[in-house]
């Protein structure tokens, strides 16, 4: 049997991820990895553009020190701890149901009679958050005024004051309060109904962050979105998008983290939208490496780069929040070249 007929009766491979982790794996969703690390919903299934499924485990390290990542033949042999020629060869056993005769070839080895990892339940358990919201005092204004963020600018991306939060996950709950020196506030998501919690001056960084964002329906600042216009900013994180939406009036959205994939869907709409799709990730490795994964992927050029590194900033809040320190309210001079160079920025001048 050759590769291409196999393939066609794995479903491109959909079959080999329904049998070993059950019936409602689907693609483009997150679970919890298959391969026993710490239980966070890393693990998800994407289409290739030759209509193969395969798997990305973004916790988990490969043999070329990459993503754990391949087709479902690398996440057989993954699982099993075998070769290539011995994953084909337990899928056609497992899911094709064939014997030992009927698979071509001698066993370079015993194949394995049950997996080595644990498994598990990879559905992820469901979280809540209920916020308990407040108004903004002239504090909470300041803390965002400080890079020029506006009430209007937090209502558009509807951000809120919290006085507290629960969040419950399947047998566990629990009710955080917030204090004068350690703020909350709370992103939420009105198309799905989550939230994404940000305490700034939590003193476990660990708990900076808490939400129950969907990776691939989440997208922050999507329904602030135009119907049309010149150019749209991809922005490393919350702050960072109403920043850049502030400093120079173009709609911004962040994706779920800088290590989230843009999906063709999504990239797709956004070119419906705009003229030119551009990015202002962060000024470190993990940044560097989004940016030129969306430049690879969709050629999406960076323009904050540019800015960040001849200053020696990591992001576009930390510039302007240095910009605040530095010059107070006479920071203009300084803001207005960071808006026009992001506003003239063109992905097509640097073609020309």
């Amino acid at each position: 049997m050759q590769l291409d007929e196999l393939n066609q009766q794995l479903d491109f491979g959909m079959r080999v991820y329904v049998h070993y982790l059950g019936a409602h794996i689907k693609v483009g969703k997150h679970y919890k990895s298959p391969f026993g690390h710490d239980g966070r919903d890393s693990f998800d299934l994407f289409r290739r553009g030759d209509g193969q499924i395969c798997f990305c485990d973004h916790a988990m390290t490969g043999k070329d020190g990459g993503e754990l990542q391949g087709s479902c033949y690398d996440f057989v042999a993954a699982m099993f701890s075998c070769d290539f020629k011995d994953a084909v060869r337990i899928i056609k056993r497992d899911i094709l149901g064939l014997s030992s005769r009927e698979i071509e070839g001698a066993y370079s080895k015993p194949l394995a009679t049950r997996f080595k990892p644990l498994v598990g339940n990879l559905m992820p358990e469901v979280v809540t958050i209920t916020p308990n919201a407040r108004h903004f005092t002239p504090a909470d204004l300041a803390f965002f005024a400080r890079t020029g963020i506006t009430e209007a600018t937090l209502a558009r991306y509807h951000c809120y004051a919290l006085n507290s939060y629960q969040f419950s996950k399947g047998e566990k709950a629990f009710t955080l309060t917030a204090k004068d020196n350690d703020p909350m506030y709370g992103f939420h998501f009105p198309l799905t109904g989550h939230w994404k919690i940000y305490r700034p001056f939590a003193a476990d960084k660990r708990y900076k962050w808490i939400s129950n964002v969907d990776a691939q329906q989440d997208l922050f600042g999507w329904d602030a979105l135009p119907d049309r216009c010149s150019k749209i900013y991809i922005c490393a994180g919350q702050r960072d998008t109403m920043n850049m939406h502030q400093l120079t009036g173009l709609p911004a959205i962040a994706l779920n983290s800088e290590t989230a994939k843009l999906s063709p869907e999504v990239y797709q709409l956004l070119t419906c939208i705009a003229d030119e799709v551009l990015c202002c990730l962060d000024n470190d490795d993990t940044g560097h490496k989004a940016q030129e994964r969306l430049r690879y992927d969709w050629g999406i050029m960076d323009a904050g780069r540019e800015v960040l590194e001849s200053t020696g900033h990591n992001d576009l809040t930390d510039y302007l929040t240095d910009l605040h320190l530095s010059y107070g309210e006479g920071m203009f001079y300084e803001r207005q070249q960071a808006a026009e160079h992001f506003q003239a920025f063109s992905a097509r001048k640097l073609l020309i």
